[in-house]
């Protein structure tokens, strides 16, 4: 009988011991996963940095993905520019709407069957003046 007893009270320390320390570990391991979250951002967060080329036909968007460096060139073209006020929405099958608006002069290189499926709107003022199905390539 004093066996049981000596046992329960063992497990009721070793119970308490684990809740004491957890209470100061937990403070370690937050610490230690905002830490890590922060060096992920860091680390996967691509950061882009666009320049128009000397010809002014091509963007050459620069960015830093998984810290090494790459250059991506766009289509650029000065008569988007003119297409100041329209919004590009990428609209899903459920009917939900994702704006996707590029900067301006460069076009949207993506469908909507790229995006998942649906289709691909634009709106001047909040009303749709065209709409693109899902394998359509977006014209301005």
């Amino acid at each position: 009988m004093n066996t049981f007893i000596i046992i329960g009270i063992i497990i009721l320390v070793i119970a308490i011991a684990i809740i004491l320390s957890w209470s100061t570990i937990k403070p370690m391991a937050i610490n230690y996963a905002s830490r890590k979250i922060m060096d992920y951002v860091k680390i996967e967060t691509p950061v882009a940095e666009m320049q128009i080329s000397g010809s002014g036909t091509c963007g050459i968007i620069k960015y830093t993905y998984l810290n090494k460096e790459y250059t991506l060139h766009v289509p650029f073209d000065k008569k988007l520019l003119r297409k100041i006020g329209y919004s590009v929405y990428h609209v899903n099958p459920d009917g939900k709407e994702t704006e996707i608006t590029n900067q301006d002069g460069i076009p949207i290189l993506i469908t909507a069957n790229s995006l998942g499926g649906g289709t691909i709107i634009i709106k001047k003022d909040e009303e749709t003046i065209n709409e693109f199905t899902e394998h359509q390539i977006v014209k301005l």
